[in-house]
């Protein structure tokens, strides 16, 4: 019952299963448990995303494991298919050198991709004053929501749709009831900059 081919076959459906495994995980992650400041803009509060008692870093874990799952039933599966790999590689590239040539290259590329992340330093770059994401969550001078919209901040705080388009740097033809969670996407603004700029214009119109 075990012998080679079914062998090879539980190998395959193993491969199959981790990779869409990572692919789901990739996409739960990336939408649905969403990073805390993305996560303040959709649901206008401070709030931890969870799905089966695990946040966003712990399905990042587990994901990991499922990559190093993956690489091990690859090379598994290379190294019981081994027998015919150099002849098939023989045929599609018939000149010796250039066989050489590619395989020291897919092993130098593959390395690189492997080893990237311990030899690379990150660039550190200093969040100014007001900017950052803590400034953003604990001002509570103004209670400006990424759920808000134009229109309801400008009747909650007396500053025209124009004023806050034109400081925004937003297109005229933005919807008055457009949110201002999706416009901070569009236009990189965040919502210290505008309690800002309604701050200064009330203090100019008063």
């Amino acid at each position: 019952m075990w012998d080679k081919p079914n062998f090879n076959f539980l190998i395959d459906i193993l491969m199959f299963l981790c990779l869409s495994a990572m692919a789901g995980i990739g996409f739960l992650m990336n939408y649905i448990l969403i990073p805390g400041r993305e996560a303040w803009v959709e649901y206008g509060r401070g709030v931890e995303l969870l799905f089966w008692g695990l946040n966003r870093h712990e399905w990042g874990d587990i994901h990991l494991y499922l990559g190093f799952t993956l690489i091990g039933l690859l090379t598994l599966h290379i190294i019981l298919h081994w027998h015919l790999i150099p002849g098939l590689y023989q045929r599609l590239v018939p000149d010796r050198q250039a066989r050489t040539i590619g395989v020291w290259t897919l092993v130098l590329v593959c390395l690189i991709f492997l080893f990237f992340p311990f030899i690379i330093t990150p660039e550190v770059k200093d969040i100014e004053p007001g900017q950052g994401r803590a400034h953003e969550l604990h001002d509570t001078s103004l209670e400006i929501r990424g759920y808000m919209t134009l229109q309801e901040v400008s009747r909650q705080y007396n500053i025209p749709t124009a004023v806050l388009k034109e400081q925004l740097q937003l297109p005229p033809s933005v919807p008055d009831n457009e949110k201002l969670g999706r416009l901070r996407r569009s236009y990189n603004f965040n919502m210290s900059e505008v309690e800002r700029l309604i701050q200064k214009y009330q203090k100019t119109h008063q």
